[in-house]
């Protein structure tokens, strides 16, 4: 899950145009590829739910690496991530919600700091 450099990488921002109802979304780069989850926006580009503000708009994306990571080591809810799951019971629906939840606390620390 580490970056080249053996860090963890948990967030980053983005001149992307999200507005409200927008978290949760993918985000993807050039390829087609996930590359993380719109988690926030920053309050000057509120204004932009009226028209886009380049100058102002920020989104905070949550890495998909990180989230990975969460998912597999922290949560140890790995069996997630296989390709043929279904969420089968209320045990999988609250590891989802579980590890959901631990994002949106650690990420939103992080960026209440800054």
């Amino acid at each position: 899950y580490k970056a080249p450099g053996g860090k963890m990488p948990v967030a980053f921002s983005t001149t992307t145009h999200s507005t409200g109802g927008n978290s949760g979304s993918p985000v993807m780069n050039a390829n087609g590829e996930l590359i993380g989850i719109n988690f926030d926006r920053n309050w000057e580009g509120v204004g932009g739910d009226i028209q886009y503000l380049p100058d102002y708009q920020r989104s905070i994306i949550v890495d998909i690496r990180y989230v990975l990571f969460i998912m597999d080591k922290y949560a140890g809810a790995g069996y997630l991530l296989d390709d043929n799951f279904t969420p089968r019971d209320s045990t999988d629906r609250n590891a989802i919600r579980y590890i959901l939840l631990f994002i949106k606390q650690t990420v939103g620390s992080i960026f209440e700091r800054v």
